[in-house]
């Protein structure tokens, strides 16, 4: 009876080490990952260019799940034009139901000088 609990005991502790190690290496790999992310939107905010931008229409997405319940969302389409004069068009990557924006609405645009075309969402802006 006390070499099975002794067993039982090393593999309980046995358990909590691998348990241990595996939440500290996913959380060290989180941590990583966060700061990569902060610093690459650190270094794009650097570089960006805010310009005044037009929601001009408003996409709708439908996408079905498992269960074939159907869900829309809205995702803005907007117009911008570069410092340089370049006008750009994107639909956002990013939407919501109800719609956040509404057409005609001016909000600030963020882009990248070099590849204005690459625009994402942040915040209540669109970068």
């Amino acid at each position: 009876m006390v070499r099975v609990s002794l067993k039982r005991d090393k593999n309980i502790k046995l358990f909590r080490k691998i348990i241990f190690k595996a939440f500290f290496v996913f959380g060290i790999i989180f941590v990583l990952s966060g700061i990569v992310m902060a610093f690459n939107r650190i270094l794009f905010l650097n570089n960006a260019i805010t310009v005044q931008g037009e929601v001009i229409s408003l996409q709708k997405d439908i996408t079905k799940d498992n269960n074939n319940h159907t869900s829309i969302i809205y995702k803005p389409e907007v117009k911008f034009q570069t410092k340089s004069g370049e006008v750009i068009t994107f639909v956002s990557k990013v939407g919501s139901n109800p719609p956040s924006f509404s057409v005609g609405r001016i909000i600030e645009v963020v882009y990248n000088p070099e590849y204005p075309n690459e625009v994402n969402q942040w915040g209540n802006h669109i970068v």
